[in-house]
This record gives C-alpha cells, sequence and structure tokens, in this order.
C-alpha cells in the first residue's frame, strides 16, 4: 500500500465525485480517513491533504 498508488486515485476520485454535493460529507470522511492511515504509513506531506480538502470545499 504506496501513497505513489493511492495519490492519482484520490485525484480520480475527487474529480469525479466532488460535483455530486450530495456525497460530499462521505468524500470528506472517506478522506479524513485515508488521510490519517497514508501519513501512518507513508508519511505524506500535509500540502497535499490540504489542497485535497479545498478542493472538496470549493466544488
Amino acid at each position: 500500500m504506496k501513497s505513489i498508488s493511492l495519490i492519482p486515485i484520490i485525484k480520480v476520485l475527487s474529480k469525479n465525485v466532488i460535483p455530486l454535493k450530495n456525497i460530499n460529507p462521505i468524500v470528506i470522511t472517506i478522506a479524513r480517513f485515508l488521510y490519517h492511515k497514508i501519513v501512518v504509513l507513508d508519511n505524506i506531506s500535509n500540502d497535499f491533504f490540504s489542497q485535497f480538502m479545498l478542493s472538496v470545499a470549493s466544488s
């Protein structure tokens, strides 16, 4: 379970799922869960998650 493979998946999901407004709370919950898992396992910087959450919030 490498961060390199998860980042493109999350980016694709953010582009396809976020436009559906009613799913946003679910997406945010999943994103938070994934973020904590990724940080623990792969030490991803906070910048990527911040950008992802901003894209969620701005949609």
